[in-house]
């Protein structure tokens, strides 16, 4: 509750109520060397929400803001919404003397998130797993290998993330900037349209793995390799509709998308002497591709098209900034501008290039470079240039302990990510008359200045959007190494500490985020969220000192 604006008051008020079920049971019999674990169960969840806010202006003392001090006209709006699932649960454990492990799963579940007949999905999962290491042929590895495991999964799950009620058609009454016989008139806004059996989104995985432990547990590692499909995608945008029907696409199981992926880990742990440590590292990698969508057959590149790598960046070829020599003698005024092209030499579009402007490679050779139609089979000279998505990701982790001291650390990156970066924080002047310039952005093109990074900048109003369009110039490296925490503790362990009764003592310091090393401009960070115009909050560096005390 507070003032809102100039003489208005506002208040809010919201309720949120959640009830949560579960009951489950379980049964454990063992056989001999036949163990068996069986487990079901159901699930339900039910969640109420309710919010509404009131406001009036003129307030006539804003020191005692309320709606009954206020003498002006009174507004306000209310918003509710329920939301209900239900599960019923199994699990079945099987394993033979602790060397064949088997487990199979199965969920029915039910959601009001979808229209009615829909709203029940069966989602079951089996795994299988094998311990070589405890077979009688395996022994004689056993001085070396500790442990090996063979293991592979094969399961479905369900994905109901979306809003209540998308398969109504609603419709919120407004009043309109015209009247009716002097009268303000009440109107409603059209419904949008809906599908009447989009479903549950299914992701199915198939997995396969390996787990080992060497040289007495010093050394563990896995090994995973996986398939994973995404079926029926929910989503408004993968379905194109004419933008003279006026409204959005309906929600739909309108697409699907293949990803193929690993994951390796390895942990060495041990000692030398007094001294204790360990040292742990991962890695790992997928792509995605589109396998199917249901709208889209001339595979528009605004929307998924079946074929499509997952963070594709289209774009086009740079060549190098146009020069007196791309323009027909005498053509050029004293600032080199206002020339005629040779026959011949590419343009974009309409474009009426300047020295200092970029060129694109015409790639089709009709001396125009444009985006074609925008479809896969005819994207004009505009070609694959990069893919946003995350590559080969990995962490380190690793500590040592001497004493009373301990030490730890932890380290995490990208191998590789392409970017592409349109905001004033990238490029000098950025769609403006007299923009601003970063230290990052002085080395763009001028008379004097002819090997720069950027082309000419404009600040008579001319537009230099051509110079800023998606290409290979300006593709910026994502990879980035992050050490996100350094941490140094030591206990105490004396002996006035048991006359005072301190059972622990311990002083720590702790460093979060100190050092990134990565190749996007200073200042900037790579997974940064843009806020708007390039900003984004930064990731903070962080110092604490703590100190730890039992009694």
């Amino acid at each position: 509750m507070q003032p809102f604006g100039a003489g208005v008051f506002r208040k809010d008020n919201s309720l949120t109520d959640y009830n949560v079920v579960n009951l489950f049971a379980n049964y454990h019999r063992s056989l001999k060397k036949h163990n068996v674990n069986l487990m079901a169960g159901v699930n339900q969840e039910f969640k109420n929400f309710e919010s509404n806010w009131v406001s009036k202006a003129n307030l006539i003392n804003v020191d005692v803001p309320s709606i009954s001090t206020a003498s002006g006209t009174i507004d306000g709006s209310d918003n509710y919404s329920q939301f209900a699932t239900r599960g019923y649960f199994g699990r079945i454990n099987y394993d033979y003397n602790g060397k064949y492990l088997l487990e199979a799963n199965g969920r029915y579940d039910g959601s009001s998130r979808f229209p009615e007949g829909r709203r029940w999905g069966f989602f079951p999962s089996v795994s299988a797993g094998w311990r070589l290491t405890e077979e009688n042929f395996m022994q004689w590895v056993k001085p070396v290998f500790n442990e090996f495991k063979l293991r592979g999964s094969l399961g479905t799950v369900g994905n109901q993330n979306i809003g209540e009620y998308q398969y109504i058609a609603t419709m919120s009454p407004y009043n309109p900037a015209w009247v009716n016989n002097g009268s303000v008139v009440v109107t409603e806004n059209a419904p949008s349209l809906i599908s009447p059996d989009f479903t549950w989104e299914e992701v199915q995985t198939i997995d396969f793995g390996a787990s080992y432990a060497m040289f007495k547990n010093r050394l563990t590692g896995e090994f995973d390799w996986y398939t994973r499909d995404t079926k029926g995608i929910l989503s408004k945008t993968n379905n194109p509709v004419p933008a003279v029907l006026g409204t959005t696409a309906p929600l739909t199981n309108s697409a699907s998308i293949r990803s193929k992926g690993w994951e390796v880990e390895m942990t060495w742990r041990d000692r030398i002497g007094k001294v204790g440590y360990y040292v742990s590292a991962n890695l790992w990698d997928f792509t995605s591709t589109v396998t199917k969508v249901d709208n889209n057959p001339s595979k528009l590149l605004s929307s998924l098209y079946v074929g499509q790598k997952m963070g594709e960046i289209w774009g086009y070829t740079t060549v190098r900034f146009y020069t007196e020599n791309d323009f027909v003698e005498g053509t050029l005024n004293a600032s080199l501008k206002g020339g005629t092209l040779k026959p011949g030499v590419p343009r974009y579009g309409t474009q009426a290039p300047n020295v200092g402007d970029i060129m694109y490679k015409d790639l089709n050779g009709d001396s125009v470079v444009n985006a074609g139609a925008g479809t896969f089979d005819s994207s004009g000279d505009r070609r694959v240039i990069g893919n946003s998505s995350l590559r080969y990701q990995f962490g380190f982790r690793g500590g040592l302990s001497y004493k009373g001291f301990d030490f730890s650390f932890v380290i995490a990156g990208v191998g590789k990510q392409d970017q592409f970066r349109n905001n004033q924080l990238i490029f000098p002047n950025n769609w403006q008359v007299y923009g601003s310039l970063y230290s990052n952005e002085t080395n763009y093109w001028t008379p004097t200045n002819r090997n720069s990074y950027y082309g000419r900048i404009y600040t008579d109003g001319t537009s230099q959007a051509t110079n800023e369009m998606t290409q290979t110039r300006f593709m910026l490296n994502g990879a980035y190494l992050r050490i996100r925490s350094l941490a140094l503790r030591y206990n105490f362990n004396m002996d006035w500490m048991k006359k005072a009764k301190i059972q622990n003592l311990a002083l720590s310091y702790n460093v979060e985020n100190p050092y990134t090393f990565h190749h996007i401009p200073k200042g900037l960070f790579p997974d940064e969220s843009d806020l708007g115009s390039g900003m984004g909050y930064p990731f903070m560096k962080k110092q604490s000192i703590g100190i730890n005390l039992t009694f």
